[in-house]
């Protein structure tokens, strides 16, 4: 879907260009070999290996942690869209991990 959505904005556009540069295309299959097909390699072999509760908060720290050390070691500066997704993901763990029991405990003992 995005190679079709790229297609069809680079012609709409203008300046689509399919023909492979070296220094672009070297540097995007790189980090396409390095960050990816390894890492994703990589957390594959250790899934199973791990418990299931490490293995969701590692996974779901990551790109928390991307953002984080994007600002401290690149200096960037994180976009509001990218500051939503950190705040839904944080909130989101936070009402995942509130114990549904103790909220209706709480919710009846304030009616009554």
């Amino acid at each position: 879907m995005t190679v079709l959505v790229g297609l069809i904005a680079g012609f709409i556009v203008g300046d689509l260009d399919l023909r492979p540069t070296l220094p672009a295309h070297g540097w995007l299959l790189l980090l396409a070999i390095t960050s990816q097909v390894a890492g994703y390699g990589f957390i594959n072999i250790s899934l199973p290996r791990l418990p299931a509760v490490l293995t969701s908060v590692l996974l779901l720290a990551q790109p928390v942690a991307t953002v984080i050390l994007s600002a401290i070691l690149l200096g960037e500066s994180p976009s509001p869209g990218q500051l939503l997704g950190v705040a839904a993901l944080l909130s989101g763990l936070a009402v995942a991990s509130v114990p549904l029991g103790r909220v209706r405990d709480r919710l009846r003992t304030a009616t009554e």
